[in-house]
């Protein structure tokens, strides 16, 4: 019985390979579009990693202690200068505003009749119908009044300073962290963190560069004529996110440190992008792009030809017998649609550009040659 099994499994898979080799006989060789690889002048970029930061990042805390009232802003979301976040309990300091008027009312009555008192001696001490000393000791106990009053002024400017304490706004504009701090929570005045906000709109990058590049970089602009130090105005700097696309607006460089790090030997750069869309976030990497000039021996492709497989990227070029192969590349910068291929692929080379799904290594293709240029250019309007 088993020997009968094998059997037919043996002729099983034999009739299917056989079926198999019909098929692709009778399919013929796999149509593709290619592009014959060719050297040219692209532009020529560094690029460093960079991670992003917010201008401002302000932790939040309130200023007097207290139960937590009220969470008022929705967790991680936008929120505005001056708009309430937190409230805490307001009950104690509205007692405390009360007492402190209160007391403002009975330092004022004494000074008022301090006052009195000193209206009534000082005819009395004119006419010498009173000692000197006794002048003395109202107008000191006046004088005394007067201090009691702006003392008493001052605990009630401090009371309704501290009641005003229990709305906790957002210092800045910009996005808010989650609550730490959940409603009931007793709050230790200045030393609990309630929250963290920080600005997003413009944002921060920073990178570092050698001291060899940044000496380079000094020397290039020097012959250029350009100012020794980058400005604002004649450096552009585009930034590569972490999935391979380009950020869509460009910054520039607002900041050079003064001095080279001792211990790794770079010089920290910090560069600004507007960010209106709120794409990038404070703490994310991303590559900074650099324009240093023209290579003229760049070989371009469409960044669609190019697969990747556990971080290698490969492209399928095809042979003078007309079979496919899988040949890996290194890559360089991406300048719009195209890929610049640093190393892997020689001047002559047939790219398969369309058809890549269809195909396995050692196929046999007829292939159609394209121009770079019908691939890349912009479909026009009617």
């Amino acid at each position: 019985m088993v020997v009968l099994r094998v059997a037919i499994l043996v002729w099983l898979s034999s009739f299917l390979l056989a079926c198999s080799k019909k098929e692709e006989a009778a399919s013929g060789p796999v149509p593709v579009t290619v592009i014959v690889a060719e050297p040219r002048e692209m532009p020529a970029y560094v690029e460093y990693v960079g991670e992003t930061e917010a201008p401002q990042t302000v932790e939040v805390r309130s200023k007097v202690e207290g139960f937590l009232e009220r969470v008022s802003y929705t967790e991680a979301g936008l929120v505005n200068q001056g708009q309430v976040l937190f409230t805490i309990d307001q009950r104690p300091f509205l007692v405390a505003v009360t007492q402190a008027k209160a007391d403002l009312s009975k330092a004022e009555a004494h000074a008022l009749r301090a006052k009195q008192d000193l209206a009534r001696i000082r005819p009395l001490a004119a006419q010498d119908a009173v000692s000197k000393a006794e002048l003395d000791a109202v107008v000191a106990k006046a004088s005394e009044a007067e201090a009691s009053v702006e003392a008493a002024r001052a605990q009630v400017r401090q009371a309704e300073i501290d009641l005003g304490y229990c709305t906790v706004s957002s210092p800045i504009s910009g996005r808010a962290d989650r609550s730490l701090m959940k409603v009931g929570s007793f709050i230790a005045k200045g030393s609990t963190l309630l929250t963290t906000v920080s600005s997003i709109d413009p944002i921060w990058v920073n990178f570092r560069i050698s001291e060899r590049e940044y000496l380079d970089a000094m020397r290039k602009r020097s012959e250029a004529g350009m100012r020794s130090e980058p400005s604002s105005f004649d450096t552009t700097i585009a930034l590569s996110l972490v999935d391979g696309t380009l950020y869509p607006k460009l910054g520039f460089i607002n900041l050079i440190d003064r001095a080279i790090d001792l211990k790794t030997g770079t010089l920290g750069i910090r560069c600004q992008f507007p960010n209106e869309q709120h794409l990038l976030r404070p703490g994310q990497y991303a590559r900074v792009r650099i324009q240093v000039g023209k290579n003229p021996m760049a070989v371009p492709v469409p960044q669609r030809a190019i697969t990747e497989v556990q971080g290698k990227r490969f492209v399928i070029v095809v042979n003078k017998d007309g079979t496919v192969a899988q040949r890996p590349v290194i890559t360089g910068a991406r300048v719009g649609p195209l890929w610049v291929i640093e190393q892997g692929l020689s001047s002559g080379d047939h790219v398969v550009v369309e058809g890549l799904l269809k195909l396995r290594p050692g196929a046999k293709v007829k292939q159609t040659v394209v121009s770079l240029e019908s691939l890349t250019e912009q479909p026009k309007g009617n």
